[in-house]
């Protein structure tokens, strides 16, 4: 009766086993596809980030060739006056 006992146990643990390798596999293709979103939201952020700066630019181009003082537009875009020359350097 023990070895009987003994295989229904072993049955068990082997459907037991089968069920968790399937959740494991189930949890591995999620993660693989949120690892995929959390990479296109990265490239979204990186992308934002660059048009940011680039609106940033064209607005410090424009209060300079407007004729605000480089020193008011840094204060402006919390930037260094050397850094809005070099964004927008004077025309001479």
């Amino acid at each position: 009766m023990q070895g009987y006992e003994t295989q229904t146990a072993l049955r068990a643990i082997g459907e037991a086993l089968s069920a968790h390798e399937k959740q494991i596999q189930q949890h591995d293709r999620r993660l693989e596809n949120l690892e995929k979103i959390v990479q296109s939201q990265a490239e979204d952020v990186m992308d934002l980030q660059l048009r940011v700066r680039e609106l940033r630019d064209q607005n410090i181009k424009l209060a300079v060739d407007n004729g605000m003082p480089s020193k008011k537009v840094a204060e402006l875009h919390g930037i260094s006056p050397a850094r809005v020359a070099q964004i927008a350097p004077r025309k001479r």
